[in-house]
């Protein structure tokens, strides 16, 4: 039995329609799943492969941490990249004490951040901090870190504490109140 040529662009078509529903659906599982990947299962973050690392202890509780050094690598830090696993971190080193800020750009996941002092001991504490957090504080100012930038103010947040400091530490959200940590106390850096 020969088809005619109408019924096989009704074939045809209906092939298509049929291969985009499955793309879609592949589409939705492949990232429903991935949505739902425990940080602890989350792979190596390769965008931070390339830095040095050291162990930041914290009431017993031990973190590999991503060094930022350099000023370009403290102007990334974290920005792009995939949550922090577990046990992970990221050490800010700056080269003097002040009142250093830290900035959301980028940041896909909120964070908690310990500020230091030149000795290791901890000046301030933010839990859950992320772009929109900061919104009602007053600690919070809406600048490019050093420079007024109007044209970028709607695009960054700078957290800025009033106490210098001489490291930061960005740990994944939630461990603040897992390590208990609190003001005054020492996070040990190797």
């Amino acid at each position: 039995m020969a088809l005619s040529e109408k019924s096989v662009w009704k074939v045809v078509l209906g092939l298509v329609i049929a291969m985009f529903i499955v793309g879609l659906m592949v589409s939705y599982v492949i990232f429903h799943e991935r949505s739902l990947t425990p940080v602890e299962n989350i792979p190596e973050n390769t965008a931070l492969t390339f830095m040095a690392t050291t162990t930041v202890t914290a009431n017993g509780n031990h973190f590999l941490a991503y060094k930022a050094v350099t000023e370009e690598e403290r102007i990334r830090g974290l920005s792009g990249t995939v949550p922090l696993a577990s046990t992970s971190a990221m050490l800010f080193v700056f080269p003097a004490d002040d009142k250093w800020g830290i900035w959301m750009k980028d940041m896909q996941y909120p964070i908690d951040v310990v500020w230091l002092d030149n000795r290791g001991s901890v000046v301030d504490m933010k839990e859950n901090m992320s772009t929109t957090s900061c919104r009602s504080e007053l600690n919070c100012k809406m600048f490019f870190p050093g420079v007024i930038r109007e044209d970028i103010a709607d695009l960054v947040v700078l957290y800025q504490k009033a106490l210098p400091s001489r490291y930061v530490i960005e740990f994944p959200v939630g461990t603040i109140e897992k390590t208990k940590l609190k003001t005054g106390q020492r996070i040990i850096i190797e």
